[in-house]
């Protein structure tokens, strides 16, 4: 019996020290950073399916510190990937891709590669309908054509605009892809403008396109039997609304929007 209770305990002894060896190896991979690494792609730009062929690199210790943090917020957050997009000389833009179990997310936050400092305040996208290029919609109803990210001065302060998409959902009587602008000041990213890029008319399934372009918003209509009818143009000056041109009288209310209503206040919130 005294050899019995002697092995039990150094069996209970071994099971301990694994345990606690166990502990130690986990919380030093929680802890630490080295482990984090972007993808760079060649179109400068992010994706939300998964990219295995694009070059990897490890993250500035600064931004794994601070996806870090931002991922810990919750403990059902998991990390899966970071996408590296190139600003200017000095800058670069971080895509990270949190899932919880209620949602999938994007954010980007600036980072200045001078003097290490990043984004206190990163843009937050939803991406619960785009994910894995916006898996389970038939191939009529997907909607993002373009980068989800793109640079472009579009107020020739020869500073380029952050260009961010999202894919919009609500059942049958919504889908659109919605492209917002941003400034980035100090590393701060500010919205200026919000644009309904292409919006699927539930009335008979066409697409409405609308692109901006020197202070104007262009809306067209493409259909299965024809592609780029005019519709109308709203001319903005401050990115607000000053007049508008119409060129069919049954589009008249859906130049800036889907829902014909609060242009401004979509323009400005994307409300």
């Amino acid at each position: 019996m005294d050899k019995l209770n002697e092995n039990i305990g150094v069996i209970l002894s071994l099971l301990l020290t694994i345990f606690l060896c166990s502990c130690l190896v986990n919380n030093g991979k929680g802890n630490s950073t080295d482990n984090i690494f972007s993808i760079k792609r060649a179109d400068n730009s992010f994706v939300t399916y998964d990219d295995s062929l694009s070059p990897k690199s490890r993250l500035p210790e600064e931004v794994a510190l601070k996806i870090k943090t931002e991922t810990s917020n919750d403990s059902s957050n998991i990390l899966l990937s970071v996408f590296e997009i190139k600003y200017n000389s000095n800058i670069k833009l971080y895509v990270y891709k949190i899932k919880s179990v209620i949602n999938i997310q994007y954010n980007i936050l600036a980072y200045d590669v001078s003097n290490g400092s990043v984004s206190r305040n990163p843009i937050a996208i939803d991406g619960r309908w785009m994910e894995n290029n916006e898996e389970g919609f038939p191939d009529s109803s997907k909607l993002l054509k373009k980068n989800l990210l793109d640079l472009k001065d579009i107020d020739n302060d020869k500073k380029n605009e952050i260009i961010v998409r999202m894919r919009a959902h609500n059942g049958n009587s919504y889908n659109a892809v919605i492209a917002t602008y941003y400034k980035l000041e100090n590393l701060e990213f500010k919205k200026v403008l919000n644009i309904e890029e292409r919006y699927k008319y539930p009335m008979n399934r066409c697409i409405i396109e609308r692109e901006y372009n020197t202070c104007a918003i262009r809306a067209f209509l493409n259909c299965k039997d024809f592609n780029n009818l005019f519709l109308g143009e709203v001319k903005l000056k401050a990115f607000s609304i000053i007049s508008k041109e119409i060129k069919v009288e049954e589009y008249e209310t859906l130049i800036v929007t889907g829902s014909g209503v609060n242009e401004q206040e979509f323009l400005q919130n994307g409300d």
